[in-house]
């Protein structure tokens, strides 16, 4: 999930980029490769099978996007590949040691800008989920941030530290359509609750002490992003890493069980996994409640951005489960 709280002005449309993927490939050695479309959940995400072996490939539709932000994430991958047993994405450089290609797309104003990747086998754990996966994907996270506690971003990568922070107004950075398509799929109560619960959660998130468990995270961990092949588990898409709480990054797995029918055994199994390999952060049981919140209104303007409310499948229920949950918080807190 984008987590940006406004649309680009500058985004490419999802058409047809076979040849800035081709060009991209040319860049670092590979002609021919066959191209498929995988996912646009974000920025567009293409699988290239070349004569022996396959790549990942990332089309940012945010032309915007500064390459100082991309490489962050890319220099964080590389940094957790060399000093962990994490298996993670690895990007793959072009001639001039460049990891980020940027092509010439006529229908743009700024060239696109792409990304290769090693592709990685497996499957994606998906509905598949079970307890033991749902362990280790606590084990996993717990393993990033003691990764995250010593890493340092080389001096000229960025990524945003205050995104992470309440965002006391519901509708704040929204664009007017924006706006437009959520009083189409909420009530205006439903939108009174999201706003109470947004200034509750906030005056909570406000209070956490950053001296502590705080530094990259990955922002997006669940089970469409990881990746089971021959006993082995991968995390992929850290495209909305940030520095941030270590207890933001638990938060938002958490809720991501919202989704299971009982999502309570998924998230003990999930935080046992992680007491497993390190202690939960300081602040955890204190904000916990508060940052799950936020992420529940997070998703509801997530699906604010989309074309319609039946863009992806899981649309109905997403917002059914987090109005319940917000509802409850309301309640609970007034």
């Amino acid at each position: 999930m984008d987590n940006s709280l406004s649309e680009s002005k500058s985004e490419i449309k999802s058409s047809d980029l076979e040849g800035v993927i081709h060009a991209a490939l040319s860049e670092v050695g590979v002609i021919g490769a066959r191209i498929k479309f995988i996912s646009d959940t974000g920025n567009l995400i293409f699988r290239a099978d070349g004569q022996s072996q396959s790549f990942a490939i990332r089309v940012y539709k945010d032309c915007d996007i500064s390459n100082s932000s991309i490489n962050a994430e890319l220099f964080w991958l590389l940094d957790i590949k060399q000093k962990t047993n994490l298996s993670v994405p690895e990007p793959i450089t072009n001639q001039f040691v460049n990891m980020i290609q940027e092509i010439i797309y006529p229908p743009s104003e700024k060239p696109v800008k792409v990304v290769i990747f090693h592709w990685l086998p497996g499957e994606i754990i998906g509905s598949q989920l079970n307890l033991f996966s749902a362990a280790y994907m606590g084990e996993m996270m717990a393993a990033l941030h003691h990764h995250a506690n010593q890493f340092q971003l080389p001096p000229d990568c960025f990524r945003t530290e205050n995104d992470w922070r309440g965002m006391k107004q519901f509708k704040a950075g929204l664009s007017d359509s924006e706006i437009q398509k959520m009083e189409s799929f909420l009530y205006k109560d439903q939108i009174g609750i999201c706003e109470i619960a947004a200034r509750i959660a906030a005056k909570s998130i406000d209070r956490v002490d950053i001296q502590h468990d705080f530094g990259l995270i990955h922002s997006d961990v669940h089970a469409n992003n990881i990746i089971l092949h021959h006993g082995k588990f991968t995390i992929i898409d850290f495209d909305d890493c940030q520095i941030a709480p270590f207890s933001n990054d638990l938060a938002i797995t958490l809720v991501s069980f919202d989704q299971i029918p009982e999502p309570e055994p998924f998230r003990k199994a999930f935080l046992q996994g992680y007491t497993k390999v390190r202690n939960l952060p300081m602040n955890f049981e204190t904000v916990m409640e508060a940052f799950m919140m936020e992420r529940r209104l997070r998703l509801l303007r997530w699906v604010a951005t989309w074309p319609s409310m039946n863009y992806f499948p899981f649309g109905k229920s997403l917002i059914d489960n987090s109005m319940h949950h917000l509802g409850n918080y309301v309640r609970k807190m007034s």
